[in-house]
């Protein structure tokens, strides 16, 4: 009786991917997270900035839901992609080096305004947890 939001389309667009690279990285951002089989992700609505999870017939009202990337990466096991990681968006820009990346002179910034620019990707609340990256590979195996 409860919804579970599944985007087909995202897996036959994963599967198309894979068929079309012969060697390279596949990256995958968004909100989600992995959802053990049989899990709820219900889809929600969002209504001049207000969530909710009802009525989802109202007009005016954005309906969306949180990608499954453990759909996503059995997908890509079926389609010979090797699953290379799977983080928060915040480690990936951490473990990437975004503090070297931003520099509030070349951006015409003051340290606060490049530091809110940093936290708004990075903070838990915001998009630093929320946000997960994915990224799967193919013809790369040493």
């Amino acid at each position: 009786g409860e919804r579970h939001a599944v985007n087909l389309e995202a897996l036959r667009w994963l599967d198309a991917i894979a068929k079309k690279i012969s060697a390279g990285f596949l990256i995958t951002i968004d909100y989600g997270s992995r959802y053990p089989a049989g899990a709820c992700n219900p889809p929600r609505t969002f209504f001049k900035h207000y969530q909710g999870t009802d009525d989802l017939t109202q007009p005016g009202r954005d309906i969306t839901s949180n990608v499954d990337f453990e759909a996503l990466m059995g997908e890509g096991r079926k389609s010979s992609l090797d699953l290379e990681s799977y983080s928060t968006l915040s480690r990936f820009l951490l473990d990437g080096g975004i503090e070297d990346w931003i520099r509030p002179e070349a951006e015409g910034l003051d340290s606060f305004k490049a530091r809110s620019k940093i936290k708004t990707l990075l903070h838990p609340e915001g998009m630093g947890e929320i946000f997960k990256v994915l990224i799967q590979s193919k013809g790369l195996a040493s």
